[in-house]
C-alpha cells in the first residue's frame, strides 16, 4: 500500500484582507479622504441602499444569458432601471448628465 502525503493549498494567491500596496483596495482611508466624488457616492449607497440593491439586480440580469436572447426583457429592464435612476436623481438632487 502506498504512503499518501496531503497535498498544501496553494498560499501564493493574493487575498483582499492583505492587499498590496501597488494595488489599494476600495477600503484604503487614503483614498476616501482624497477623492471626494468617491464620498459623495458612498454617502448616496448609504442613503439609498435599496434602490441601489435593485438597480445593481437590473443590471446583473440584463447580463443574463436567457435575458440577453430575449429583447422586450432586456428592455423591459432598461426601462425599469431608468426609472430608478430619475427617481434617485430627484432624491438626491443629482444632475441628470455627468459632470466633466
Amino acid at each position: 500500500m502506498d504512503d499518501v502525503t496531503p497535498t498544501t493549498p496553494n498560499l501564493t494567491t493574493p487575498s483582499l484582507a492583505d492587499p498590496s500596496p501597488a494595488d489599494p483596495s476600495p477600503a484604503d482611508p487614503n483614498l476616501t479622504e482624497t477623492d471626494p466624488n468617491l464620498l459623495a457616492s458612498l454617502a448616496c449607497l448609504r442613503d439609498h441602499r435599496d434602490e441601489m440593491a435593485r438597480w445593481l439586480a437590473l443590471e446583473v440580469l440584463q447580463f443574463d444569458p436567457l435575458a440577453l436572447e430575449d429583447d422586450e426583457l432586456l428592455h423591459r429592464l432598461s426601462l425599469c432601471q431608468e426609472r430608478l435612476e430619475e427617481r434617485l436623481r430627484a432624491q438626491t438632487s443629482a444632475p441628470t448628465e455627468p459632470v466633466s
